[in-house]
């Protein structure tokens, strides 16, 4: 296809444009956005799995932006390792600050729902429920935020995988930068 888009096309102009050049109608499904911070950069990945009957059944898609001091090389190999990260976990919030309150008290209220009714007529006094209630949020945080999620990658001579904030601090002192910092991310699954 030696044909490029027009710069500065809207997007309905490039899926036109480029399914008049494939002979195939195209059109833009669920999509997100994510810019790389001045002076960063966006590192992407794309999961494909395939079954017996059906090839690329069960994509996963994600993309990183990253920033810090380090040069552009370094932080597209840490942005292109978090993506695939992103990939495996789904993390859903980038920091605990960025869980939306709603979220944060939807959950709250299941997990204290589910201790009082695991324990029954045994149930302990108040402020007991809100010490574990608290305990089981920690581990929601671990599930679902990004930089406290297990990082799931290479990892060379560790027994225990750190954090992804740990990891990130890690990739940074390697390239010899003060900070490598997680702009945004956006996972896809289908």
């Amino acid at each position: 296809m030696g044909k490029s888009v027009s710069k500065g096309a809207t997007v309905a102009t490039v899926l036109l444009e480029l399914g008049s050049v494939l002979g195939e109608r195209l059109s833009l499904g669920r999509y997100q956005r994510v810019a790389a911070p001045e002076g960063g950069v966006v590192g992407s990945y794309v999961h494909r799995t395939e079954t017996d009957t059906h090839q690329s059944v069960g994509r996963i898609a994600a993309l990183v932006a990253v920033h810090g001091d380090a040069d552009a090389r370094q932080l597209d190999a840490v942005a292109t390792q978090l993506a695939r990260h992103c990939a495996a976990a789904q993390p859903r919030f980038l920091t605990v600050e960025g869980v939306p309150d709603a979220v944060r008290e939807k959950e709250m209220d299941t997990l204290r729902a589910a201790f009082l009714n695991q324990r029954g007529a045994r149930a302990p006094p108040a402020n007991i429920v809100d010490r574990v209630v608290q305990g089981q949020v920690k581990k929601f945080h671990k599930k679902v935020v990004l930089v406290h999620q297990e990082y799931i990658g290479p990892m060379q001579g560790t027994a225990n995988p750190p954090d992804v904030a740990k990891w990130l601090r890690d990739q940074a002192a390697a390239a010899g930068a003060t900070e490598i910092k997680v702009a945004d991310f956006g996972v896809l699954a289908r």
